[in-house]
């Protein structure tokens, strides 16, 4: 069976787990979750250098590591509706979306990790920053509603894991505000049962 190094609030790692079970390719997949991030590290430093998560163990013990690998090799294992389109324009349009959502996912990571730096440490400059990319990122979608349209794809996924992700580690920086059209759409992408399957809720 192959393993899933993972960490439970990533949403690089909620990507890939939603894309393994609306393909269905799940049930071939075990998932390794480390609850620190030593633990992560100690992990998955023997299969991918960066250190970094996720990570897919094949069953001849082969790596795979960055999500968008994984996903595409998930989508390369099943008969269903593929994730990612294989020709036309509707191709390079779904890698786009899914591009945008890792980006949302990445700024909201490292806007995260700045809040929680002490009062000395912390720079209102990289906060700013990252928060225009969450800001731009989410203005565009809701500008722009039909990209979210259709046969579900990789690039839907990302997008609402990036989102899920931004609600579970900010709490002064709502992307929702002006966005009503996008939190509509999210939740209702929420009520998919591979979306709930993967839901982390925020420690209390």
């Amino acid at each position: 069976m192959m393993k899933l190094y993972a960490r439970p609030a990533s949403p690089f790692v909620r990507k890939v787990r939603v894309a393994a079970i609306e393909t269905g390719v799940i049930e071939k997949i075990e998932i390794v979750i480390a609850q620190t991030p030593e633990d992560s590290h100690r992990a998955v430093s023997q299969f991918n250098p960066l250190s970094k998560i996720p990570v897919l163990v094949l069953d001849d013990g082969t790596p795979l590591y960055d999500s968008r690998v994984i996903c595409e090799y998930i989508d390369s294992m099943h008969e269903r509706t593929k994730l990612f389109p294989r020709d036309g324009f509707a191709k390079w349009r779904v890698l786009c979306l899914q591009a945008l959502g890792d980006g949302i996912g990445d700024a909201a990571a490292l806007l995260g990790g700045e809040i929680a730096r002490p009062d000395n440490l912390r720079s209102d400059g990289a906060i700013a920053r990252q928060w225009a990319k969450v800001s731009a990122a989410t203005e565009v979608l809701e500008n722009d509603m039909a990209q979210l349209d259709g046969v579900i794809n990789i690039g839907q996924i990302a997008v609402a894991c990036a989102l899920g992700y931004a609600d579970f580690r900010l709490t002064t920086h709502l992307w929702r505000e002006g966005r009503p059209k996008l939190a509509a759409w999210i939740a209702a992408f929420n009520e998919r049962p591979a979306m709930k399957a993967t839901y982390f809720p925020r420690p209390k």
